[in-house]
C-alpha cells in the first residue's frame, strides 16, 4: 500500500498515459470489485499472484464489449495487466488492447490522499 504509478498503453491511439495513485487497502479492495455497469465477468480465476476471467459488457447506445483480462502480481511492488476487447458498436467491431504496467513507488502518498489518482508526465 502507498504511492504506486501506472503507465497505461492503448492500442487504438499511439499516446501512454502515466498516473500516480495512493492505494489504500480500501482503495485496492474497492478496485478489484469494481464492475463497470452493463458489464459481466465469467470464467474469473484467481490465485494469491493473478485474477483472470472473461469481459461481456452491453453498452448503454447499443453496442457490446467482450475480452479477456490478465492481471498479474508476480511480488508485493509490481502489477501488469492485459485487457483484450473487442468493441462492436453500430455494426463495426474493433479490436483494441489495454496494457498496464504498475509499480510501488514509496509508501507515503505526499500529496495525494488515499485513494486519490493524478495523471503525471
Amino acid at each position: 500500500m502507498g504511492l504506486w504509478e501506472a503507465t497505461i498503453t492503448n492500442s487504438l491511439v499511439s499516446k501512454t498515459l502515466k498516473t500516480r495513485s495512493c492505494i489504500t487497502p480500501q482503495s485496492y479492495q474497492e478496485a478489484m470489485a469494481r464492475i463497470p455497469p452493463g458489464c459481466t465477468i465469467t470464467n474469473k480465476v484467481q490465485t494469491a499472484t493473478s485474477i483472470s476471467g472473461d469481459l461481456s459488457c452491453n453498452l448503454q447506445h447499443g453496442g457490446t464489449t467482450t475480452g479477456h483480462i490478465d492481471v498479474e502480481m508476480p511480488d508485493a511492488t509490481t502489477m501488469t495487466s492485459r485487457v483484450q476487447l473487442s468493441v462492436t458498436a453500430q455494426g463495426q467491431t474493433t479490436p483494441m488492447t489495454l496494457m498496464t504496467e504498475s509499480h510501488f513507488i514509496a509508501a507515503n502518498c505526499g500529496d495525494l490522499a488515499p485513494g486519490q489518482s493524478k495523471m503525471v508526465q
